[in-house]
């Protein structure tokens, strides 16, 4: 079971910081356009500061939580983000990881979560990709990332700040 819960975390969590962090985008636009339209602003690597204010490492969720995936209810869940990167290179890739703590039924899971894409600057405003689909969209203003998420679909979103 805890097997499960961690591979189903991982997953889960991996997809949702790829689009929560970088917020929905209904924006559809070429990600095969050359890495010359890249600002040279917006390269560089973005490390993750605070988490709504509070230093990382950050508890983002305590107390009972059911993983709908597994019908499995948690008396007890603790997810701690202690650590987190966006970069965006000169030749228009971008990486995103986190490093997520999960405490749960006794057990302790220590994850490394890493999606890599391509993105598309115009200015401050960034599009990012993940196998050729719209990934998410966000600004850059004065070398922060500033996002709302909802990591684990609880109906709560909290600021992620990002700081180059």
């Amino acid at each position: 079971m805890f097997r499960i819960l961690s591979s189903a975390v991982r997953l889960r969590t991996a997809v949702l910081l790829s689009a929560a962090v970088l917020g929905a985008s209904a924006c559809s636009s070429d990600p095969s356009t050359s890495p010359s339209s890249k600002s040279q602003s917006v390269v560089g690597t973005y490390t993750l500061q605070e988490v709504d204010g509070a230093p990382v490492p950050v508890v983002i969720h305590d107390g009972l939580y059911f993983d709908a995936v597994n019908n499995h209810l948690y008396l007890l869940l603790v997810v701690t983000v202690s650590d987190g990167v966006i970069e965006l290179d000169e030749q228009g890739n971008i990486g995103i990881w986190f490093d997520v703590d999960v405490w749960g039924d006794g057990a302790i899971w220590r994850r490394h979560i890493e999606l890599q894409g391509t993105y598309k600057a115009n200015g401050s405003q960034v599009t990012a990709y993940a196998g050729g689909q719209v990934m998410g969209t966000f600004s850059i203003v004065k070398g922060e990332i500033v996002d709302q998420a909802d990591l684990l679909q609880e109906g709560v979103n909290k600021e992620y700040r990002f700081r180059r």
